[in-house]
């Protein structure tokens, strides 16, 4: 079972956490990571915000799809964990704000 909303919440901002790997459903290089989930936007927030860094794991094609809610903005991500088919000018905005792309080499 999962435990979302105000009662994780309040327990969650109790930690501290050196490194958060979450997912997105949607991906914005000018502006924010984006989910689908009400129940986790808020908690997803938090998260970022108690964590040392942050990597978000997606799918390449998750850039430029926006989803409901954004719980992360580009300057509180440190890496993203993707496929090898992000797009040129979606890595460059991203190594330009500093964040490290790791992707599978073969």
């Amino acid at each position: 079972m999962t435990l979302v909303g105000p009662a994780a919440e309040k327990y969650l901002s109790d930690y501290h956490v050196d490194l958060l790997l979450t997912g997105c459903d949607g991906a914005d290089t000018q502006q924010v990571f984006y989910t689908s989930d009400l129940n986790l936007a808020s908690y997803e927030k938090l998260s970022v915000k108690i964590s040392d860094k942050t990597f978000i794991l997606t799918e390449s094609t998750k850039f430029k799809r926006k989803a409901l809610a954004k719980f992360a903005e580009l300057k509180e991500i440190d890496a993203l964990i993707t496929d090898n088919n992000l797009k040129a000018i979606d890595r460059e905005i991203l190594l330009r704000q500093e964040i490290k792309i790791i992707t599978k080499h073969e």
